[in-house]
């Protein structure tokens, strides 16, 4: 399956972008 990107809030950085794998 396709990889997703998901935007998260962060306390430090304001923002933060991780890939999670859906296997």
């Amino acid at each position: 399956m396709s990889p997703s990107i998901k935007v998260v809030a962060d306390n430090n950085f304001g923002s933060s972008i991780y890939v999670e794998d859906a296997s």
